[in-house]
């Protein structure tokens, strides 16, 4: 069985929140008994938009690119949870926040750059535990022309 919701509500100046829950639950029957297998996922996006009065002024661009500029960010967490499964390990509770921002240049382009940091437990058969923490970031580009 799978149940999902999902809410989105929008505001001023661009600004967005969503949540999405989905929930799925299954039934494994095995040899000696039933068991229920479980999963959740909880998300949450938030997306904002800043219009500076004089437009966005990046270093090594002239003013003239930067003058109809505006910001936009957009801030995300995702949190998995998981039951034991079939499997002999499995991973429990996994944690993932980030952040984006972008130069929006109108007949330009743009300009972005994201951050992610995520967090991880893995509990094995032998009941030992893994913990993990990543880091991700990255800049993009795009002209038109």
């Amino acid at each position: 069985m799978n149940l999902d919701h999902f809410f989105s509500f929008e505001g001023q100046n661009d600004q967005q929140l969503t949540f999405e829950n989905r929930l799925n639950l299954r039934q494994d029957r095995e040899e000696i008994g039933t068991e229920i297998l479980w999963g959740d996922t909880v998300k949450f996006l938030y997306l904002w938009s800043r219009y500076p009065e004089k437009g966005v002024r990046l270093p090594l661009l002239p003013e003239k690119i930067g003058r109809q500029g505006y910001w936009s960010h957009q801030e995300s967490l995702e949190l998995k949870l998981n039951g034991p499964g079939a499997e002999s390990s499995y991973h429990p509770f996994n944690l993932i926040v980030s952040h984006e921002s972008t130069a929006l240049l109108p007949d330009y382009g743009q300009i972005s750059a994201e951050i992610s940091a995520g967090f991880d437990v893995e509990k094995t058969d032998s009941g030992e535990r893994y913990w993990r923490l990543g880091l991700k970031g990255g800049i993009g580009l795009q002209i038109e022309f």
